[in-house]
């Protein structure tokens, strides 16, 4: 089956296109897909927008700073 390319970690995680608010949570990065642009902010991931998403995630492996003992590393 082919794989997407989560919108945060850019892994190729993803079962159904992103974007398309499918809600399905990257087991990388624990980004929920919920948003269409990086500046929405995203009820799903706790008010994260996907811009801030994205700066956390290169500075300590997850969407979220809640989520970096629990995401898998790639």
């Amino acid at each position: 089956m082919e794989k997407y390319k989560c919108p945060c970690c850019e892994n190729f995680t993803l079962e159904e296109e992103p974007f398309h608010h499918t809600y399905e949570i990257c087991p990388v990065c624990f980004w929920e897909d919920d948003v269409l642009n990086e500046e929405e902010i995203s009820e799903a991931n706790g008010g994260l927008t996907l811009k801030k998403a994205r700066e956390n995630y290169l500075s300590f492996g997850a969407c979220d700073e809640k989520f970096k003992n629990v995401v898998e590393k790639m």
